[in-house]
């Protein structure tokens, strides 16, 4: 996961709520990753923020990491990726890589 955030044109998205992001997340090093805060309340507000085209354009053509407390919102925005993939041909990524177990 450390290596993979060295690695350019990758992103890395934490999707925990706003509350943990501030608190602390994780930090690419130079020239690699970039660090995408959806700013997000809660879980429920994923679909509305990855349904955004200034979203989308970040996203596309890029290994996607994300990460979360426990793995549960992991799996629903890897989800949600599926589903944009599937109904948007034209947007594709390099992968989505997810931290397994989440972070505490």
């Amino acid at each position: 996961y450390h290596k993979m955030m060295a690695e350019p044109n990758t992103v890395i998205i934490d999707v925990r709520n706003r509350y943990e992001t501030e608190i602390g997340h994780f930090q690419p090093p130079t020239g690699g990753a970039q660090f995408i805060d959806p700013k997000v309340r809660n879980s429920h507000e994923l679909p509305k923020w990855l349904g955004m085209p200034e979203t989308q354009e970040k996203l596309k053509g890029k290994k996607v990491m994300m990460y979360c407390t426990g793995g549960i919102r992991c799996e629903r925005f890897s989800a949600l990726m599926t589903q944009l993939k599937t109904e948007n041909p034209d947007f594709q990524t390099e992968g989505e890589f997810m931290l397994r177990g989440g972070i505490e």
